[in-house]
């Protein structure tokens, strides 16, 4: 199992702070890392998105504070949009025998 993670505020730089504008379209390209596995036929991989990993990393409230302990949280929404606009995708490297 590998994770990645995007800190959306923090999408073009971790120096700088820029927050989402809610109804606009951004895209992300998360890394997995270099890994390796092989699959048997009939195998399937999952894909699973979520707004939290927490304790893993560090829960985000979704407030636009900075990042930290924070006692108020506001609930995310994502939304994965595939149509031909916005073809996102996973990257799945092949390699032979």
């Amino acid at each position: 199992m590998l994770d990645g993670i995007i800190r959306a505020r923090h999408r073009k730089s971790m120096e700088t702070s820029e927050l989402m504008k809610p109804g606009k379209i951004y895209e992300f390209e998360i890394d997995l890392w270099s890994t390796s596995l092989v699959f048997s036929p009939g195998h399937r991989v999952r894909v699973a998105i979520s707004s939290s990993n927490a304790p893993r990393f560090e829960p985000n409230p979704n407030t636009g504070k900075p990042s930290g302990p924070d006692q108020k949280t506001v609930i995310a929404t994502n939304r994965i949009y595939l149509d031909s606009k916005h073809p996102s995708h996973i990257l799945l490297p092949v390699v032979g025998p």
